[in-house]
Protein backbone atom coordinates (compact mmCIF):
# COMPACT_ATOMS: atom_id res chain seq x y z
CA UNK A 1 0.00 0.00 0.00
CA UNK A 2 0.96 3.61 -0.50
CA UNK A 3 1.38 6.06 2.38
CA UNK A 4 0.45 9.67 2.96
CA UNK A 5 3.54 11.87 2.51
CA UNK A 6 2.65 14.00 5.54
CA UNK A 7 1.24 11.78 8.30
CA UNK A 8 2.73 8.55 6.86
CA UNK A 9 -0.60 6.73 7.34
CA UNK A 10 -1.18 3.80 5.00
CA UNK A 11 -3.80 4.56 2.36
CA UNK A 12 -6.43 1.90 1.83
CA UNK A 13 -8.94 1.47 -0.97
CA UNK A 14 -11.98 1.95 1.29
CA UNK A 15 -11.55 5.62 2.21
CA UNK A 16 -11.04 8.64 -0.06
CA UNK A 17 -11.15 12.41 0.42
CA UNK A 18 -11.06 15.34 -2.01
CA UNK A 19 -10.87 19.09 -1.55
CA UNK A 20 -13.03 21.40 -3.69
CA UNK A 21 -12.51 24.90 -5.06
CA UNK A 22 -14.54 27.56 -6.81
CA UNK A 23 -17.20 27.77 -4.11
CA UNK A 24 -16.93 31.54 -3.99
CA UNK A 25 -16.18 31.35 -0.28
CA UNK A 26 -12.82 32.06 1.36
CA UNK A 27 -11.00 29.06 2.71
CA UNK A 28 -11.58 28.22 6.36
CA UNK A 29 -9.13 26.52 8.66
CA UNK A 30 -9.26 22.74 8.79
CA UNK A 31 -8.20 22.12 12.42
CA UNK A 32 -7.32 18.47 11.87
CA UNK A 33 -5.15 19.30 8.86
CA UNK A 34 -3.50 22.13 10.81
CA UNK A 35 -2.71 19.91 13.79
CA UNK A 36 -1.12 17.26 11.58
CA UNK A 37 0.86 19.81 9.54
CA UNK A 38 2.05 21.99 12.40
CA UNK A 39 0.88 25.12 10.59
CA UNK A 40 -2.49 26.63 9.59
CA UNK A 41 -4.22 24.87 6.68
CA UNK A 42 -7.10 26.61 4.86
CA UNK A 43 -9.55 24.71 2.64
CA UNK A 44 -12.78 25.71 0.87
CA UNK A 45 -14.53 22.40 1.30
CA UNK A 46 -14.21 18.64 1.41
CA UNK A 47 -15.81 15.51 -0.04
CA UNK A 48 -15.25 12.22 1.80
CA UNK A 49 -16.20 8.91 0.22
CA UNK A 50 -16.30 5.41 1.75
CA UNK A 51 -16.71 2.04 0.11
CA UNK A 52 -20.25 0.66 0.56
CA UNK A 53 -20.23 -2.51 2.62
CA UNK A 54 -19.73 -5.58 0.47
CA UNK A 55 -19.15 -3.65 -2.78
CA UNK A 56 -15.77 -4.97 -3.96
CA UNK A 57 -16.07 -3.26 -7.36
CA UNK A 58 -16.65 0.23 -5.93
CA UNK A 59 -14.39 3.07 -7.01
CA UNK A 60 -14.78 6.70 -5.90
CA UNK A 61 -16.39 9.18 -8.28
CA UNK A 62 -16.01 12.57 -6.59
CA UNK A 63 -17.21 14.44 -9.68
CA UNK A 64 -20.57 12.71 -9.63
CA UNK A 65 -20.86 13.20 -5.88
CA UNK A 66 -20.18 16.90 -6.38
CA UNK A 67 -22.83 17.16 -9.12
CA UNK A 68 -25.41 15.51 -6.89
CA UNK A 69 -24.62 17.84 -4.01
CA UNK A 70 -25.87 21.38 -3.44
CA UNK A 71 -22.49 22.92 -4.16
CA UNK A 72 -22.54 26.35 -5.87
CA UNK A 73 -22.14 26.48 -9.65
CA UNK A 74 -18.48 26.54 -10.68
CA UNK A 75 -17.36 24.29 -7.85
CA UNK A 76 -14.99 21.55 -8.92
CA UNK A 77 -12.57 19.02 -7.49
CA UNK A 78 -9.25 20.56 -6.46
CA UNK A 79 -7.17 17.60 -5.29
CA UNK A 80 -7.32 14.17 -3.74
CA UNK A 81 -6.11 14.38 -0.15
CA UNK A 82 -5.22 11.94 2.60
CA UNK A 83 -8.43 10.85 4.41
CA UNK A 84 -6.57 11.09 7.74
CA UNK A 85 -4.69 14.42 7.66
CA UNK A 86 -6.09 15.99 4.43
CA UNK A 87 -2.67 16.60 2.87
CA UNK A 88 -2.77 16.77 -0.97
CA UNK A 89 -1.73 13.55 -2.72
CA UNK A 90 0.25 13.83 -5.98
CA UNK A 91 -1.30 12.31 -9.10
CA UNK A 92 -0.99 8.52 -9.24
CA UNK A 93 0.20 8.38 -5.64
CA UNK A 94 -1.94 5.44 -4.57
CA UNK A 95 -0.59 3.22 -7.35
CA UNK A 96 3.08 3.88 -6.55
CA UNK A 97 5.56 2.56 -4.01
CA UNK A 98 6.33 5.09 -1.29
CA UNK A 99 9.19 5.07 1.22
CA UNK A 100 8.71 7.57 4.07
CA UNK A 101 11.76 8.55 6.14
CA UNK A 102 11.83 10.77 9.22
CA UNK A 103 14.97 12.60 10.36
CA UNK A 104 15.55 12.90 14.09
CA UNK A 105 18.28 13.96 16.46
CA UNK A 106 19.18 16.48 19.11
CA UNK A 107 19.84 20.16 18.46
CA UNK A 108 22.88 20.84 16.24
CA UNK A 109 23.29 17.15 15.40
CA UNK A 110 23.41 17.95 11.68
CA UNK A 111 19.97 16.91 10.39
CA UNK A 112 19.47 19.89 8.08
CA UNK A 113 23.01 19.64 6.72
CA UNK A 114 22.43 15.97 6.11
CA UNK A 115 19.25 16.60 4.11
CA UNK A 116 20.94 19.33 2.05
CA UNK A 117 23.84 17.08 1.05
CA UNK A 118 21.78 13.88 0.82
CA UNK A 119 19.53 15.24 -1.93
CA UNK A 120 22.54 16.24 -4.04
CA UNK A 121 24.26 12.88 -3.49
CA UNK A 122 21.10 10.89 -4.16
CA UNK A 123 20.50 12.85 -7.36
CA UNK A 124 23.95 11.86 -8.64
CA UNK A 125 23.45 8.28 -7.51
CA UNK A 126 20.12 7.89 -9.31
CA UNK A 127 21.65 9.16 -12.56
CA UNK A 128 24.36 6.50 -12.26
CA UNK A 129 21.57 3.93 -11.82
CA UNK A 130 19.88 5.00 -15.04
CA UNK A 131 17.10 7.18 -13.63
CA UNK A 132 16.63 10.62 -12.06
CA UNK A 133 15.65 12.13 -8.73
CA UNK A 134 12.82 14.57 -9.49
CA UNK A 135 10.91 16.87 -7.07
CA UNK A 136 7.24 15.92 -7.24
CA UNK A 137 5.81 19.37 -6.53
CA UNK A 138 6.75 23.03 -6.38
CA UNK A 139 6.82 23.08 -2.58
CA UNK A 140 9.55 20.42 -2.56
CA UNK A 141 11.58 22.31 -5.15
CA UNK A 142 11.13 25.67 -3.40
CA UNK A 143 11.64 24.41 0.15
CA UNK A 144 14.82 22.53 -0.69
CA UNK A 145 16.20 25.56 -2.50
CA UNK A 146 15.32 28.14 0.17
CA UNK A 147 15.81 26.14 3.37
CA UNK A 148 18.77 23.95 2.45
CA UNK A 149 20.48 24.62 -0.88
CA UNK A 150 21.02 28.39 -1.02
CA UNK A 151 22.64 28.84 2.39
CA UNK A 152 24.90 25.80 2.16
CA UNK A 153 25.88 25.60 -1.50
CA UNK A 154 25.58 29.25 -2.57
CA UNK A 155 26.38 31.23 0.57
CA UNK A 156 28.77 28.52 1.83
CA UNK A 157 27.44 28.77 5.38
CA UNK A 158 26.33 26.22 7.94
CA UNK A 159 22.54 25.89 8.00
CA UNK A 160 20.43 27.36 10.76
CA UNK A 161 18.94 24.95 13.26
CA UNK A 162 15.35 23.88 12.62
CA UNK A 163 12.83 25.90 14.63
CA UNK A 164 9.95 24.10 16.44
CA UNK A 165 6.72 24.16 14.43
CA UNK A 166 4.80 26.46 16.77
CA UNK A 167 7.56 29.11 16.70
CA UNK A 168 8.49 28.88 13.03
CA UNK A 169 7.50 31.17 10.19
CA UNK A 170 8.70 28.47 7.78
CA UNK A 171 6.33 25.66 6.89
CA UNK A 172 8.29 22.46 7.39
CA UNK A 173 6.64 20.48 4.61
CA UNK A 174 7.70 17.03 3.44
CA UNK A 175 10.25 16.82 0.66
CA UNK A 176 8.77 14.47 -1.95
CA UNK A 177 10.89 13.00 -4.75
CA UNK A 178 10.24 10.59 -7.58
CA UNK A 179 12.91 7.90 -7.93
CA UNK A 180 11.56 6.87 -11.33
CA UNK A 181 10.50 3.40 -12.43
CA UNK A 182 12.28 0.71 -10.43
CA UNK A 183 11.54 -2.92 -11.25
CA UNK A 184 8.53 -1.79 -13.28
CA UNK A 185 6.93 0.31 -10.53
CA UNK A 186 7.15 4.02 -9.84
CA UNK A 187 8.84 4.70 -6.52
CA UNK A 188 8.73 7.82 -4.37
CA UNK A 189 10.89 8.95 -1.46
CA UNK A 190 9.55 11.26 1.27
CA UNK A 191 11.88 13.04 3.72
CA UNK A 192 10.60 14.84 6.82
CA UNK A 193 12.68 16.87 9.25
CA UNK A 194 11.88 17.72 12.88
CA UNK A 195 13.38 20.38 15.13
CA UNK A 196 15.80 18.82 17.61
CA UNK A 197 14.55 21.22 20.26
CA UNK A 198 11.04 19.85 19.82
CA UNK A 199 12.26 16.27 20.24
CA UNK A 200 14.18 17.21 23.38
CA UNK A 201 11.19 18.99 24.92
CA UNK A 202 8.06 17.26 23.69
CA UNK A 203 4.90 19.36 23.42
CA UNK A 204 1.93 18.37 25.57
CA UNK A 205 0.22 15.17 24.33
CA UNK A 206 -2.66 17.16 22.83
CA UNK A 207 -0.21 19.32 20.84
CA UNK A 208 2.09 16.73 19.28
CA UNK A 209 -0.05 15.33 16.45
CA UNK A 210 2.38 16.91 13.95
CA UNK A 211 5.11 14.61 15.32
CA UNK A 212 3.05 11.42 15.12
CA UNK A 213 4.33 10.61 11.62
CA UNK A 214 7.55 9.32 13.19
CA UNK A 215 5.70 6.33 14.63
CA UNK A 216 4.54 5.34 11.12
CA UNK A 217 7.74 5.96 9.15
CA UNK A 218 9.28 3.25 6.99
CA UNK A 219 12.56 4.38 8.45
CA UNK A 220 13.90 6.84 11.02
CA UNK A 221 17.42 8.21 10.72
CA UNK A 222 18.67 9.21 14.16
CA UNK A 223 21.64 11.58 13.97
CA UNK A 224 24.10 11.08 16.83
CA UNK A 225 26.69 13.86 17.13
CA UNK A 226 29.91 12.49 18.68
CA UNK A 227 30.73 16.01 19.87
CA UNK A 228 27.83 15.65 22.30
CA UNK A 229 30.16 13.39 24.32
CA UNK A 230 32.36 15.40 26.70
CA UNK A 231 35.32 13.02 26.44
CA UNK A 232 35.39 13.29 22.65
CA UNK A 233 34.97 17.06 22.71
CA UNK A 234 37.89 17.44 25.14
CA UNK A 235 40.20 15.29 23.02
CA UNK A 236 39.37 17.28 19.90
CA UNK A 237 39.37 20.79 21.35
CA UNK A 238 42.71 21.73 19.74
CA UNK A 239 42.16 19.74 16.54
CA UNK A 240 38.78 20.91 15.24
CA UNK A 241 37.10 24.34 15.46
CA UNK A 242 34.75 24.80 18.40
CA UNK A 243 31.03 24.44 17.67
CA UNK A 244 29.09 27.69 17.72
CA UNK A 245 25.79 26.04 18.66
CA UNK A 246 24.87 24.19 21.84
CA UNK A 247 24.50 20.46 21.26
CA UNK A 248 21.40 18.77 22.66
CA UNK A 249 21.22 15.49 24.57
CA UNK A 250 20.78 12.54 22.17
CA UNK A 251 19.69 10.17 24.95
CA UNK A 252 16.74 12.43 25.79
CA UNK A 253 15.71 12.55 22.13
CA UNK A 254 15.91 8.78 21.81
CA UNK A 255 13.74 8.34 24.89
CA UNK A 256 11.18 10.81 23.53
CA UNK A 257 11.08 8.97 20.20
CA UNK A 258 10.03 5.91 22.16
CA UNK A 259 7.32 7.95 23.88
CA UNK A 260 6.01 9.14 20.50
CA UNK A 261 5.90 5.54 19.26
CA UNK A 262 4.28 4.02 22.35
CA UNK A 263 7.45 2.38 23.66
CA UNK A 264 9.08 1.39 20.36
CA UNK A 265 11.36 3.21 17.94
CA UNK A 266 8.77 3.37 15.19
CA UNK A 267 7.23 0.72 12.99
CA UNK A 268 9.98 0.55 10.36
CA UNK A 269 13.77 0.55 10.27
CA UNK A 270 15.87 2.56 12.70
CA UNK A 271 19.20 3.91 11.46
CA UNK A 272 21.64 5.37 13.99
CA UNK A 273 23.92 7.67 11.98
CA UNK A 274 27.13 8.72 13.70
CA UNK A 275 27.16 12.20 12.19
CA UNK A 276 30.21 14.48 11.86
CA UNK A 277 32.40 11.41 11.44
CA UNK A 278 35.00 13.77 9.97
CA UNK A 279 35.55 15.16 13.48
CA UNK A 280 36.22 11.67 14.85
CA UNK A 281 38.71 11.04 12.06
CA UNK A 282 40.88 13.78 13.56
CA UNK A 283 41.45 11.49 16.55
CA UNK A 284 44.11 9.76 14.45
CA UNK A 285 46.25 12.81 15.21
CA UNK A 286 45.82 12.47 18.97
CA UNK A 287 48.76 11.14 20.97
CA UNK A 288 46.66 8.37 22.45
CA UNK A 289 47.46 4.66 22.37
CA UNK A 290 43.76 3.80 22.18
CA UNK A 291 42.31 6.31 19.72
CA UNK A 292 45.08 6.86 17.20
CA UNK A 293 45.33 3.20 16.03
CA UNK A 294 41.53 2.89 15.71
CA UNK A 295 41.07 5.98 13.57
CA UNK A 296 44.23 5.29 11.54
CA UNK A 297 43.27 1.75 10.56
CA UNK A 298 42.82 1.73 6.75
CA UNK A 299 41.29 -1.74 6.92
CA UNK A 300 38.28 -0.60 8.95
CA UNK A 301 35.05 -0.57 6.98
CA UNK A 302 34.02 2.84 8.27
CA UNK A 303 37.25 4.34 6.93
CA UNK A 304 36.43 3.39 3.33
CA UNK A 305 34.22 5.51 1.07
CA UNK A 306 31.52 3.57 -0.77
CA UNK A 307 31.80 3.18 -4.53
CA UNK A 308 29.82 5.63 -6.65
CA UNK A 309 26.73 4.24 -8.29
CA UNK A 310 26.99 0.69 -7.05
CA UNK A 311 24.04 -1.23 -5.62
CA UNK A 312 23.49 -1.26 -1.88
CA UNK A 313 26.17 -3.51 -0.34
CA UNK A 314 24.56 -5.51 2.45
CA UNK A 315 27.81 -7.15 3.59
CA UNK A 316 29.64 -3.82 3.81
CA UNK A 317 26.69 -2.30 5.66
CA UNK A 318 26.65 -5.05 8.28
CA UNK A 319 30.42 -4.77 8.79
CA UNK A 320 30.28 -0.99 9.23
CA UNK A 321 27.29 -1.34 11.56
CA UNK A 322 29.24 -3.65 13.88
CA UNK A 323 32.24 -1.30 13.83
CA UNK A 324 30.18 1.82 14.53
CA UNK A 325 28.30 0.07 17.32
CA UNK A 326 31.63 -0.78 18.99
CA UNK A 327 32.91 2.75 18.37
CA UNK A 328 29.82 4.26 19.98
CA UNK A 329 30.42 2.22 23.11
CA UNK A 330 34.05 3.31 23.14
CA UNK A 331 33.31 7.04 22.90
CA UNK A 332 30.66 6.99 25.62
CA UNK A 333 27.53 6.33 23.60
CA UNK A 334 26.75 2.98 25.21
CA UNK A 335 23.43 4.30 26.51
CA UNK A 336 22.34 4.95 22.92
CA UNK A 337 23.32 1.45 21.82
CA UNK A 338 21.46 -0.08 24.77
CA UNK A 339 18.29 1.95 24.14
CA UNK A 340 18.22 0.76 20.53
CA UNK A 341 19.17 -2.88 21.06
CA UNK A 342 17.43 -3.49 24.38
CA UNK A 343 14.49 -1.07 24.82
CA UNK A 344 12.39 -1.23 27.99
CA UNK A 345 9.36 -2.25 25.95
CA UNK A 346 11.17 -5.35 24.72
CA UNK A 347 10.05 -4.52 21.17
CA UNK A 348 13.27 -4.33 19.18
CA UNK A 349 12.88 -2.82 15.71
CA UNK A 350 15.23 -3.66 12.81
CA UNK A 351 18.18 -1.32 13.29
CA UNK A 352 21.63 -0.58 11.97
CA UNK A 353 24.52 1.78 12.76
CA UNK A 354 26.21 4.07 10.21
CA UNK A 355 29.13 6.49 9.95
CA UNK A 356 28.36 9.66 7.98
CA UNK A 357 29.77 13.10 7.35
CA UNK A 358 27.82 15.74 5.47
CA UNK A 359 30.67 18.21 5.01
CA UNK A 360 33.85 16.12 5.16
CA UNK A 361 35.57 18.72 7.35
CA UNK A 362 34.37 20.57 10.48
CA UNK A 363 33.09 24.09 9.73
CA UNK A 364 34.92 27.17 10.98
CA UNK A 365 32.29 29.03 12.96
CA UNK A 366 29.32 29.56 10.65
CA UNK A 367 31.45 29.21 7.51
CA UNK A 368 32.40 26.02 5.73
CA UNK A 369 35.94 24.71 5.71
CA UNK A 370 38.17 26.16 2.99
CA UNK A 371 38.47 22.58 1.71
CA UNK A 372 34.84 22.71 0.59
CA UNK A 373 32.15 20.02 0.88
CA UNK A 374 33.16 16.36 0.63
CA UNK A 375 30.29 14.14 1.85
CA UNK A 376 31.16 10.77 3.33
CA UNK A 377 28.77 7.77 3.24
CA UNK A 378 25.67 9.99 3.47
CA UNK A 379 23.68 7.65 1.22
CA UNK A 380 24.19 4.54 3.36
CA UNK A 381 21.23 4.95 5.78
CA UNK A 382 18.77 5.91 3.01
CA UNK A 383 19.87 3.14 0.65
CA UNK A 384 19.48 0.61 3.47
CA UNK A 385 15.91 1.76 4.20
CA UNK A 386 15.03 1.85 0.49
CA UNK A 387 16.46 -1.63 -0.05
CA UNK A 388 14.62 -3.02 2.98
CA UNK A 389 11.40 -1.42 1.69
CA UNK A 390 11.81 -3.05 -1.73
CA UNK A 391 12.36 0.29 -3.45
CA UNK A 392 15.94 -0.23 -4.63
Amino acid sequence: MSKCPLCFTQLNSDEYAFTVRGTGNPGVENPVASDYAGYQVLQEGMIKLSRPEGDAAWYPNPGRTLMESEAPAGTDIESEVCPECYFPLPDGWRQAGVTCIGLSGARASGKSLYIAVLVKALSQYMVSRGTRLVPVNESTRDDYSKIYEEQLFVEQEVLNTTVPAKNSTVRLRPLIYSLGLINGKRQYLVLRDVAGEELENLPAPAERLHLSFLSRADGIIFMFDPLAVDAVRRRLQDLVPAQIRTIGDPAVVLNNLQILSQGTLGSGRFAVALSKFDALQHLRNVDDAQWSPIMSNPGAGFMRQTSDGGPFDENDSQLVSAEVRSLLKLIGGEEIVTQVRNPHSGQVVPHRFFATSSLGEPPEGSSLSRLGIAPYRVLDPVLWILAENGAM
